[in-house]
């Protein structure tokens, strides 16, 4: 009974003293770690103008959540709605849309394919303006 609690006590002592030579080991610097202090080219005064110049510029991305989102109010779209959608569409049926994280390509449109698309985005303005 005896030589069994020691047992376990050793096996404990030895666990722990395991855990804490682990941890000593991941705090130190490998040699693959280089450090490399940040020096700014910058004073405090030129980063904040910059952000400034970049705000009233509508060229500046704020952090929203999971999204960023370019600040710009004068963004007018050239494509009506409807063009959009038959666009996206003829893009869809030629298979130029990927459907999930899957599916890779890495050939981009031929000509002949940006023309169908353009062709059905406006062909998507020309029944818009006779159904009105």
């Amino acid at each position: 009974m005896q030589s069994a609690s020691k047992l376990f006590v050793s096996t404990v002592v030895l666990a722990m003293a395991g855990f804490a030579s682990a941890a000593a080991f991941a705090q130190e610097n490998l040699p693959t770690q280089k450090t490399h202090p940040f020096f700014s080219q910058q004073t405090r005064a030129e980063v904040q103008a910059d952000v400034l110049q970049a705000v009233a510029g509508h060229r500046f991305v704020r952090h929203v959540g999971a999204e960023h989102q370019l600040e710009s109010a004068a963004f007018t779209s050239t494509k009506t709605r409807a063009q959009v959608i038959a666009e996206t569409r003829e893009a869809a049926r030629l298979g130029l849309i990927l459907r999930n994280a899957d599916e890779v390509r890495n050939a981009a449109p031929s000509a002949q394919q940006l023309r169908l698309i353009a062709q059905a985005g406006e062909r998507a303005i020309s029944t818009q303006v006779v159904s009105r």
